[in-house]
């Protein structure tokens, strides 16, 4: 029931956005679809052609959902009522990429699923039986390029400390440069397993530390469209309303607009 319900709501802000985009035209550069395969270079190169059309420097991505928005990813934040799922994405009906985030879920957290769903949207026109694992290969990748975090990671021994100062350096979750450290053959199977159990033991599996040191990015893509409509076309909230088939409470709250004066 519960997962009928996180999809039915999925289900509805699509649409919303679909109606909200039928009257704006973004100036957008569609995200292109890679086939690793092709590439001499494999995932490392098809991470480093993402960057480089996020117009992203060298090193930790400092804002990913302000670079996504500006080539046209409607980034939708909202709460799924589960917490097992992080992220999904899809497309509006005119192909307009859109990425829903669990607010549910830590920020650093977060950040991996939203190049997670990046990299499906770069990689997978279908559903592939190894989707998931290549997936997270590509925001690993795209997050914590091979190059660039290597000497982070082999330069000093992997501790619950280390993986906590490079969790502020690289804004991702221990977990995923715990991951990254394996991926790379830069810890060993034994002592990575000790860390897992570490990791537990310190209850780190359900809440990691620093999580309030990293900013908390959140998209505004969508509200421009809803100002788009108040300002450009001189919708009235009650007119948004209509338009998203939501009440004009809901409105007012989810795009921090004014509620309107009533006189009686």
């Amino acid at each position: 029931k519960t997962w009928m319900q996180f999809n039915s709501r999925v289900c509805v802000r699509q649409i919303q956005i679909d109606r909200l985009l039928r009257k704006v035209e973004l100036e957008a550069e569609p995200i292109p679809r890679f086939d690793p395969s092709e590439y001499k270079g494999g995932i490392k190169q098809v991470a480093a052609s993402l960057r480089q059309l996020l117009k992203l420097p060298p090193g930790p991505v400092k804002q990913l959902i302000p670079a996504l928005e500006d080539v046209g990813v409607v980034v939708v934040m909202d709460d799924f009522g589960v917490t097992k799922i992080d992220g999904v994405s899809t497309f509006s009906n005119n192909g307009a990429p859109i990425i829903f985030l669990n607010t549910q879920a830590p920020n650093s957290r977060r950040r991996f699923s939203l190049a997670h769903e990046l990299a499906h949207m770069a990689l997978h026109q279908y559903v592939a039986p190894d989707a998931d694992e290549q997936a997270d290969a590509l925001a690993a990748e795209f997050l914590m390029p091979e190059d660039e975090i290597y000497g982070d990671l082999a330069t000093q021994p992997i501790t619950l400390a280390r993986l906590a100062n490079l969790k502020l350096r690289w804004r991702v979750s221990m977990a995923a440069i715990l991951y990254r450290a394996r991926a790379l053959d830069l810890i060993q199977p034994r002592r990575y397993t000790y860390m897992w159990t570490q990791m537990s033991a310190a209850g780190y599996k359900i809440r990691e530390p620093h999580e309030e040191l990293l900013e908390d990015e959140r998209p505004t893509l969508e509200k421009e469209l809803v100002q788009f409509h108040r300002k450009e076309l001189e919708y009235a909230p009650s007119e948004i309303a209509e338009l998203l088939d939501i009440p004009e409470s809901e409105v007012c709250r989810r795009y921090e607009i004014e509620s309107p004066l009533r006189v009686v």
